[in-house]
Parts: structure tokens; sequence; C-alpha cells
């Protein structure tokens, strides 16, 4: 369980530093990513394709 938390922790911290670069390296080629929002539900397959969609979550107008 532990390893779990560690790789849990590492998620949400590289998610919350914006670095999607590194948090390519926390997911597997194979990785399935299911969210449920305001439209949908949706899922993606594909690191590359999870990262894109997060990354777009984060992305805003005048940025930081």
């Amino acid at each position: 369980m532990k390893n779990l938390r560690t790789t849990g922790e590492a998620f949400l911290r590289t998610l919350l530093a914006r670095d999607f670069k590194k948090l390519g390296t926390l997911l597997g080629p194979n990785v399935k990513f299911r969210a449920l929002l305001p439209p949908g539900s949706f899922e993606w397959s594909g690191s590359a394709a999870v990262i894109e969609n997060l990354s777009s979550w984060f992305w805003i107008r005048g940025g930081f």
C-alpha cells in the first residue's frame, strides 16, 4: 500500500506543478484514465492522450 500511496502522491505533486513532461514518466504507455466531468464521462487511453487532456485543464488564458 505504501508504494501505491507514494505513486499517487508523486502523480498529484507533478500534476499540481504542471510538469506534464515529468507526468508522462509516471504513466505507463497503456494507461487508461477515466474522468467524470459536468459534460459527462470521458476515457483516454495511452499516456500521450492523458497528458494532452490533463494539460488542457490547466491552460488558462493569460497564464501564470
